[in-house]
């Protein structure tokens, strides 16, 4: 077995393993990157470039838009679906990761909308052949450039398998390199940069199943609120002698499913407790 030591291991080198090993390095650290395929960037190389909001190229072609204005969009487009804070803060940071970029040699051609009713908050890289598709393989290499220039050390080929625990610190990851022998990096921090929980289907199984549970949950609990108010008007009617029969058959029906009701708000609450 392969061994190596260092202070933090990064795995993956995309965008943003790239962007937290080179940060690491600037801080200090020794880090190592593991990195499944024989070069880096990952999916970002086909793309063109990050978002922006609030850069000095949209304010210097006075293009107003704000971090306020994009969130209500991105929340309203989602259906407000999404982690409201962390899109917040994405926006938030947006526009000093563009300079952040800049300082690590990237260089960009402005701001433009992805689409003609979109704002211009796509940044695109700018590469020697002037604009188009994998423009953002430029970035990645001038962030790679950047990590090895700090002595950042990339073991390409090499996926991560385990990240080893030790008292409930993580002590290590366990990888495997292209012969298929097993690779040991000793750590003090892992930094997981993988990102692909679409390739994950026990993940996808369980966020789905999820979703579904709390779809029915939902719907049984607007499902009996109704009842709840039919209840309500049977014990009424049934008092004063108005067509009894449907009226009590409706407040049977509500006696019953009082307890999924009961059921769906308690699991709404231990939801709300765990999203806290």
């Amino acid at each position: 077995m392969a061994g190596y030591e260092t202070q933090v291991c990064v795995i993956a080198a995309g965008p943003s393993g790239l962007s937290a090993a080179v940060q690491a390095a600037e801080d200090g650290a020794e880090v190592i990157v593991l990195e499944k395929a024989s070069g880096v960037g990952g999916a970002a190389n086909m793309g063109m470039g990050p978002l922006g909001i609030g850069t000095k190229y949209q304010k210097q072609n006075m293009q107003d838009i704000t971090v306020e204005k994009a969130f209500g969009m991105f929340m309203e487009y989602t259906h407000y679906n999404v982690d409201a804070r962390l899109v917040k803060r994405y926006f938030e940071q947006s526009a000093e990761t563009i300079e952040w970029l800049e300082d690590m040699g990237v260089e960009f051609e402005g701001a433009f909308k992805y689409f003609p009713q979109s704002e211009p908050t796509w940044h695109i890289v700018k590469t020697d052949t002037g604009i188009g598709p994998r423009a953002a393989s430029f970035m990645n290499k001038a962030l790679y450039a950047k990590a090895q220039e700090l002595g950042v050390k990339f073991l390409l080929e090499t996926p991560a398998k385990k990240i080893l625990m030790e008292e409930g610190r993580v002590v290590g990851v366990l990888a495997t390199d292209k012969n298929g022998q097993e690779v040991k990096i000793t750590c003090k921090a892992a930094i997981i940069c993988t990102g692909g929980a679409g390739c994950n289907p026990e993940l996808k199984k369980l966020v789905i199943s999820m979703e579904r549970i709390c779809l029915i949950l939902l719907s049984l609990e607007l499902w009996v609120t109704d009842l709840k108010w039919h209840g309500r008007q049977a014990r009424i009617n049934f008092q004063y002698g108005l067509n009894r029969q449907p009226v009590w058959l409706a407040w049977k029906i509500y006696q019953e499913a009082f307890p999924i009701f009961l059921a769906s708000q308690i699991f709404w609450s231990i939801m709300g407790a765990n999203a806290l």
